[in-house]
């Protein structure tokens, strides 16, 4: 049973109970589900949902709840980087995220990404209780779904009204929805407790708890020195100490990001502007500008009269980047995230305005705005003004699958039906002897004679050398975070020519990263923006990426300083124009590039200079076509043309040939398991020069080695 508020309006959450299909592929990994337990699943979207979910989520996670209930926090990234953000402040992390953000998303495209992902997600992970928080799209759709399922959902925030269902639109008409079929109501008011008895809930199904932003704060407050070096506060500190009138001086906190606000956006900011001025000895006014375009582009150039450039901010802007939270609580705390000084060119999504005024300068305003991100660069300078590409050092590469020259494989080759495991075999787990959902490898027998591979869960890339027992950490490794030393769910890894330098897809830091193998300190953003699904080279040196959020492949050579599409780009479909989804690709000598289509079901082949792809694996047609593609995931090509495909829906690799309707499996069988001769959800594939078939078997965290049967 909840408690009721104290005086104080402190909600008593302890006492509250005493990935889109490709994503589920990639990210989710059933086994982690605890069949015993009750699952609770908590879907997040926006940040707001994130602060106000903070300490329902920690309650849940804590020691008292992990034998009684498993707790699975789901992001479907309506709000992609700032959620992650507010969430970090916390110190919690999501286990699933979707990211279904796109850029100039309307309500419509939104509800059908959410709702499409969601339900494929509960019909994995079958929860016995959906909590959504608020009134966003997220939380409506996945209401709705869980519903559908006859999945009982508690709404967090229940009851709050406007009596317009145009004001505000739709915030207000998504929470009357939700009320209306929800389990468990938690009410932050006695007032909204009696609005939902009015529109018919039942009493017994209401619980008063407060308002869950006011416990956010007072969670972030007893954390250690939360003050401790915080610049806004000596903003303010020098603000008042060199006021001339001491006991008049004001500091005014003004945020204005609501959608209602935005045709009154220009008045607002030159009404800001002119109290700036008619009152500068005695007024510091900070105001944070959302990351919408349609603020940040109209609030600072109409407040700005004489900006500071980025250049010229002090140390802790150019390493910080300030999260904006709900006016309530960002009035007690203005929380500034460590960034490293190099990934500031990756700062997209936010912008900090601060006005000063001072005795000298009746109008000084310190803006921290985002750099566009350059779309290559190996400099570590934040300067803006770097106009060209410099890549010399880095795409002067081999393609990361071009086959080697002493074994020709063909149609009719065949491979030993029994791997062996080359790394991993032991269990998911961070342990060297260990892979946590393996994603890309990269096999060099070249040189180093070892498997270089792309842990997801582990945040890391390991090289696991030819025979060896356990493999070594060589990029990543220190968690899941966004500093220049950290990677968040790699998803794939090249190695140069040189062998000195690894480019590594790292995916939810929307970023393809340089790392040295030489000096464990030398990291580069080489992209940035970039949600990099797959990575190949031609034989030329020229990267190819494939961007999820984009549905595209793009080519960088030296001197871009944007990308060539080459395959898609078309928003996602069906066409033969259009990619949904692309997942890992490959580079033939004639730089035709071959890719896994996802969500398509297909594996398409664009020629260079083509403007659209040819279909050269088919998906299933009329049901008359038993070895159809589901879901693939990894794609290589041999000398001849044949196509090797890992399929997720039957767990083999099959093999299509020129023209061919039909693939043929050539490794794995059609049951799911962890005995040498099968997969689950097998990802990318590489062949070595001996003509040996490599296949990461993500849900068994292991890499298995067919070998070549010459026989």
């Amino acid at each position: 049973m909840l408690l009721k508020n104290d005086n104080n309006n402190i909600s008593s959450w302890p006492n509250l109970f005493k990935l889109n299909y490709y994503q589920t592929k990639q990210i989710f990994d059933i086994s982690i589900i605890n069949k015993s337990l009750p699952k609770i699943l908590i879907v997040l979207g926006t940040r707001p949902e994130g602060i106000k979910c903070a300490p329902l989520i920690a309650e849940l996670k804590s020691d008292y709840y992990r034998s009684k209930f498993q707790i699975i926090v789901l992001s479907t990234g309506q709000h992609r980087e700032i959620l992650h953000q507010s969430l970090m402040v916390f110190k919690q992390t999501v286990d699933i995220d979707l990211d279904l953000m796109m850029n100039n998303q309307n309500l419509s495209d939104l509800f059908h990404r959410i709702f499409f992902q969601i339900n494929e997600q509960i019909n994995l992970i079958k929860p016995n209780l959906l909590i959504v928080q608020g009134d966003t799209t997220t939380a409506l759709v996945s209401a709705l779904v869980a519903s559908y399922h006859q999945i009982p959902v508690a709404h967090v925030e229940a009851g709050l009204r406007t009596f317009n269902l145009s004001n505000p639109f739709p915030e207000e008409l998504n929470r009357k929805i939700i009320d209306s079929f929800a389990k468990l109501m938690f009410a932050p008011t006695t007032f909204a407790k009696e609005v939902l008895i009015r529109e018919g809930a039942c009493e017994t199904d209401i619980f008063i708890t407060g308002n869950t932003g006011v416990d956010a704060f007072y969670q972030y407050y007893k954390q250690d020195n939360p003050n401790k070096n915080n610049p806004i506060l000596r903003i303010i500190d020098n603000f008042k100490k060199n006021s001339i009138d001491k006991t008049r001086s004001i500091v005014i906190l003004v945020t204005m990001h609501r959608r209602e606000n935005f045709q009154y956006l220009f008045d607002m900011c030159r009404a800001i502007k002119t109290i700036a001025n008619e009152h500068n000895e005695n007024i510091l006014i900070i105001l944070p500008v959302h990351p919408n375009p349609n603020v940040k582009n109209v609030d600072a150039p109409a407040v700005n009269a004489n900006p500071i450039q980025p250049s010229t901010l002090p140390e802790h802007f150019r390493r910080r980047k300030l999260i904006r939270i709900d006016v309530s609580i960002l009035i007690f705390m203005l929380i500034m995230t460590e960034r490293s000084t190099v990934e500031l060119t990756i700062i997209t999504t936010e912008a900090l305005t601060i006005i000063a005024t001072t005795t000298t300068a009746p109008l000084t305003i310190i803006t921290a705005t985002s750099i566009e991100p350059l779309a290559i660069t190996t400099a570590t300078s934040t300067e803006p003004s770097t106009t060209k590409i410099i890549i010399s050092e880095t795409i002067e590469t081999t393609m990361k699958e071009q086959l080697p020259p002493s074994v020709v494989i063909d149609s009719n080759t065949k491979w030993k039906q029994s791997a062996s495991t080359v790394a991993g075999g032991h269990g998911r787990g961070s342990q060297l002897n260990q892979l946590n959902s393996p994603s890309g490898i990269y096999v060099d027998d070249d040189d180093n004679h070892s498997i270089y591979i792309a842990e997801r869960e582990n945040h890391r890339i390991v090289r696991w050398e030819f025979g060896a027992d356990v493999g070594e950490i060589v990029a990543g490794g220190n968690g899941a975070g966004y500093a220049i030393n950290q990677l968040r769910t790699p998803t794939d890894v090249v190695l140069d020519k040189e062998k000195k330098y690894l480019i590594i897809c790292d995916y939810h830091n929307i970023r393809v990263m340089r790392w040295s193998l030489q000096n464990s300190q030398n990291q580069q953003i080489l992209i940035s923006g970039m949600l990099c699904c797959g990575l190949a080279i031609d034989n030329n040196g020229t990267l190819y990426i494939t961007d999820g959020l984009k549905h595209r492949v793009s080519r960088w050579q030296e001197g871009d300083t944007e990308g060539t599409v080459v395959a898609g780009g078309n928003n996602e479909g069906n066409h033969f124009n259009q990619l949904n989804l692309p997942n890992f690709i490959f580079v033939d000598e004639y730089h035709s590039v071959y890719i896994a289509d996802n969500i398509n079901d297909r594996v398409m082949k664009w020629m260079k200079t083509a403007i659209e792809g040819t279909l050269v694996a088919p998906g299933q047609v009329a049901g008359e076509n038993p070895n159809s593609l589901c879901g693939p995931e990894g794609v290589i090509v041999d000398h001849m043309g044949n196509i090797y495909v890992s399929n997720s829906g039957s767990h083999q690799i099959t093999r299509w040939s020129p023209g061919a309707i039909e693939g043929v499996p050539v490794v794995g069988e059609k049951e799911r398991g962890n005995k040498s001769t099968q997969f689950i959800n097998p990802g990318d594939l590489s062949f070595d020069r001996e003509g040996n078939l490599y296949v990461v078997d993500r849900i068994n965290h292991r890499i298995q080695k067919f070998a070549i049967d010459l026989d």
